[in-house]
Formats: structure tokens, C-alpha cells, sequence
């Protein structure tokens, strides 16, 4: 069977059957292909399936609809084509079930069926940056036992992202949210990087120590800011505070705190830099 399938980065966030003679993808909620995303149109753009052929055709849509990295008007979609609406790349595969094994582990959780029509896997997604959300935190994270440690937990704050906003408008701000969780899906997709809240983001490295940690996190804030100032426009940089369990807290919701404690000291350090807490020194 026919897939569409649809990535941020290199995570597969959504997975449907290409059944329809015509596929309508937009932000919509009437679109056979809803992508929550403020970059993506109402009605972005149709997949229309002829015989044996596949062609895209763009709705006039704000953004553009891109074909290998081509603005497109209409075109013919070959095998190995990449579509790129919004901040998603979408690619169409024959395949005989569906391509993600957490995806049927969830289908089969939620849904409760064998039906794929109208599940979604946004549930432990976050539909701006495609990162994990706060529910995946509470259903999954929240149950690692001793076997993941020592546990590293980075706290990742933008700064002045609210100055950000007022000065270049919401959309440049849902973008600049967009670039940052595609650089984490590309780097750090193993680290389960967690959108918490706002402009504010949590990464998990298992079995990694807070001397290691450091290192990594030195490197992603230098790494970030210049992937984030390429797909911007503007220069931005980030405040990150790190913990530890057990070298740090006892708990994960310890070191969750203490690592958002070492982030507001990186803060006061003046900003676009890296804070480590170890026990009794914040």
C-alpha cells in the first residue's frame, strides 16, 4: 500500500494511507492531511493519484510548495521525491504496513483498531516543532527506572525571546520555535527532546555523567545558535542549565528543577551560556 509519510527532521511525526484519488494537505482541520504548523496554509497543496502516477499541485499557498528543494507550481512526483511544506518534508512510500514501530504501538493503544484513517500521532508530538510534548513526558519519560543512569537532564531556555517577538512579530518567533526544534530532531533526536513549555525545552541523555554532559551542551549552544541564525536571519542565542540523577538529585522531577534553577543562573551570568549543577553549588 501507498504511504504518506511526514518527518520533522528525521522523526517520522504522522503516517497515512494514500487511498484517496486526491489528498488535500493544510492547517485545516477539513484537510485529509492536517499539518498544525503557522507556516503551512489553510489549503497548502493537493497530491492527486492518476493510474500509476503521483502529481503535486500548490493551492496558491502563502509559504510555497517545494519538490527537492524547488518552489513548485504542479509537478509529476517521482519515487525518492522529497515535498516539503511548511517545516515538514513528506515523502510517499509503497510499504506494507505502517513505517514507524511506535506508531503501531500507539495506534494500537489509543485507536483501539486496525483503522490508521484517523489516528494521530501528535498525541506525543508537538505540533509547532515537532519536538515530544508534556504528555509523552508524563506517560513515558516518567517511568525510566535506575537502568538509564546517570541521567543528564538539559534545561534550554531562548533568551529575550519575547523581545524576539516584539520586535520581529510572531511569525519570525514561530519560526525561529520551528528551526530550533528541527536542529534538535537532527542532532539530538536520541536525547528525546521535549518541548515544555514556550520558548523553554528539555533534552534527556541516558546513561551519560555531568562531566560528559557539559561537554554537550557546550557544543549544542554553539552549534544551535549557528544553525538557528542561518534558517532565521537573525542572531539568537540560549541559555542552558544541566543536572544530573544521581550526581545532582535524587529524582528526575528534582533534577528537572535543578537543572531550570542552573538554567536562571546561566541567565544571570549574561546569558549565551552553560551552567552545571552539582549538589550545593546553586
Amino acid at each position: 500500500m501507498l504511504y504518506i509519510i511526514v518527518k520533522k527532521g528525521n522523526a517520522i511525526v504522522k503516517s497515512i494511507p494514500f487511498e484517496k484519488e486526491e489528498v488535500v494537505i493544510g492547517r485545516n482541520i477539513d484537510c485529509d492531511l492536517v499539518l498544525n504548523d503557522p507556516l503551512v496554509s489553510r489549503r497548502h497543496c493537493i497530491l492527486k493519484k492518476t493510474e500509476n502516477r503521483i502529481f503535486l499541485e500548490d493551492r496558491e499557498s502563502k509559504n510555497g510548495t517545494f519538490l527537492n528543494g524547488k518552489i513548485i507550481s504542479s509537478s509529476k512526483v517521482e519515487a525518492g521525491d522529497e515535498i516539503g511544506v511548511g517545516t515538514f518534508k513528506i515523502e510517499i512510500k509503497e510499504l506494507e504496513d505502517i513505517p514507524d514501530e511506535r506508531t503501531r504501538e500507539l495506534k494500537k493503544e489509543i485507536v483501539g483498531t486496525e483503522s490508521v484513517k484517523d489516528f494521530e500521532l501528535y498525541i506525543y508530538r508537538d505540533a509547532l516543532t515537532g519536538l515530544y510534548s508534556r504528555k509523552f513526558f508524563e506517560d513515558e519519560i516518567k517511568k525510566w527506572g535506575e537502568e538509564v543512569y546517570p541521567l543528564s537532564v538539559f534545561f534550554i531556555d531562548i533568551d529575550d525571546f519575547k523581545k524576539f517577538n516584539d520586535s520581529y512579530g510572531h511569525r519570525a518567533g514561530d519560526l525561529l520555535l520551528n528551526s530550533l526544534g528541527d536542529f534538535l530532531l537532527r542532532n539530538y533526536s536520541n536525547a528525546f527532546p521535549v518541548r515544555w513549555g514556550g520558548e523553554e525545552f528539555l533534552l534527556f541523555f541516558k546513561n551519560i555523567e555531568l562531566k560528559s554532559a557539559e561537554k554537550i551542551a557546550r557544543k549544542l549552544k554553539d552549534e544551535l545558535t549557528e544553525f538557528v541564525e542561518k534558517k532565521v536571519g537573525f542572531k539568537v542565542t540560549i541559555s542552558i542549565g544541566v543536572s544530573g540523577v544521581p550526581e545532582s538529585a535524587f529524582s528526575l522531577d528534582e533534577a528537572i528543577e535543578k537543572a531550570d534553577r542552573a538554567m536562571y543562573k546561566a541567565k544571570a551570568k549574561g546569558k549565551n551560556t552553560v551552567v552545571i549543577y552539582e549538589s550545593g553549588s546553586l
